[in-house]
């Protein structure tokens, strides 16, 4: 029986929603890198894959800014992927005047090579499992002139608190010998694999475009990803207020939380180079929340979260809306 998946760790999900875009790029997040089996079972699909084109696109139910990516299929190594052209729904970009930054979400770039490790949100919309950490460019190698899979880097520097002990970790290799690594562990796994599977995406789709996208299905090239984020202000650092945290208890795996929370509060108010002040705002029904404050949740409230089948993964991150 597989663990459920927060037993491990309880991942705390740091949303911030803002009117106003003068906060620094040290708001991260926090990983323990997977090992190969575990990216492996974890994720619903894996593919190599040439990247088309990127569109950013207004969620109007959630009303959350995400990118679009339109891949090519070039080989599915695991995965009922029945298209030779899927479309991923990423976290984060910028449309119609709004954006939102999601700290470790893998930039792509039209007519790049990659191979990719899906899994999908609750409506079934494909996405890229565990953040940049189930993203591997395929590259040139220059000593050897071999295609070389290599683990993505994201520019805003995660916090990277271990590796996993659970197996071998991954993070370059030969193309050829990769895929074939990927093809061993999978057999090896299979019955774990489809139990994963069948346990947490048992009555979920997966879908190959997600539902309202409406972006051209061609080669157009329109990059919506910035290279640098944008400054972050909250009007009470500047005027030496402090920024209440609120928290969603729904979920939280033990009572009661407040000592961790506080102490949380107290680690983000004292790292080096913040100026900004928060304290505890008590508990809120909401998943996140539109007035400027900071919010905890346990409960994976937006779906942002992805299972994994070990003590791994993306364990806390930031998220940041702005008009």
């Amino acid at each position: 029986m597989l663990p459920p998946v927060n037993s491990f760790w309880i991942k705390l999900a740091l949303s911030f929603f803002l009117l106003t875009v003068c906060v620094g790029s040290g708001l991260a997040m926090t990983v323990v890198i997977p090992s190969d089996e575990e990216m492996i079972i974890g994720a619903r699909a894996i593919v190599r894959a040439r990247v088309l084109a990127t569109s950013g696109g207004l969620d109007e139910e959630k009303a959350e800014v995400y990118t679009y990516v339109t891949l090519q299929v070039e080989e599915v190594l695991k995965g009922r992927v029945v298209t030779s052209r899927v479309v991923l729904k990423q976290p984060g970009g910028e449309f119609g005047g709004r954006g939102a930054i999601v700290y470790g979400s893998p930039r792509f770039q039209p007519g790049e090579s990659v191979l990719l490790y899906l899994d999908s949100w609750p409506d079934g919309s494909l996405r890229v499992h565990q953040m940049y950490l189930g993203k591997f460019s395929i590259l040139k190698d220059p000593g050897t002139g071999l295609e070389t899979v290599v683990r993505s880097s994201p520019t805003d520097s995660p916090g990277v608190i271990g590796r996993s002990i659970a197996g071998s970790v991954t993070d370059r290799l030969e193309l050829g010998a990769y895929t074939e690594m990927v093809r061993a562990q999978l057999a090896a796994n299979w019955e774990r694999a489809l139990q994963f599977e069948e346990r947490y995406y048992g009555a979920t789709p997966l879908l190959m475009r997600p539902p309202g996208f409406n972006g051209a299905e061609s080669e157009e090239v329109r990059p919506q990803f910035a290279t640098t984020s944008p400054a972050i202000c909250w009007f009470e650092a500047g005027s030496g207020q402090t920024v209440p945290v609120i928290t969603n208890l729904d979920g939280a795996p033990f009572s009661p939380v407040s000592g961790d929370i506080s102490a949380a509060v107290n680690a983000w108010s004292t790292a080096p180079g913040i100026s900004i002040q928060l304290t505890n705002g008590g508990a809120t029904g909401l998943c996140g929340d539109v007035s400027g404050r900071v919010s905890v949740v346990f409960n994976n409230c937006d779906g942002l979260w992805s299972p994994g089948p070990g003590c791994s993964g993306v364990l806390a991150q930031t998220r940041i809306s702005y008009a």
